[in-house]
């Protein structure tokens, strides 16, 4: 399953915090991490889950399932 990013960039201005902050939370590299809050790359079912408990949000309300 992959996912797009929805409400992630919101998320982190709203919470003041960034891409680099993500990174160390989740694991994920940075890079990857750009990539999948600016909407060029889609994210995995792993790595969305990761994003969503990192900022403690619901996966749905950061990311849109595709198909």
């Amino acid at each position: 399953m992959r996912y797009e990013a929805r409400g992630l960039k919101a998320a982190l201005m709203a919470r003041g915090t960034s891409v680099t902050w993500l990174s160390e939370q989740t694991g994920i590299i940075r890079q990857q991490v750009s990539y999948i809050v600016n909407g060029t790359r889609k994210a995995d079912q792993d790595k969305a889950e990761k994003i969503a408990a990192a900022l403690n949000m619901p996966l749905d309300v950061l990311f849109e399932e595709c198909v």
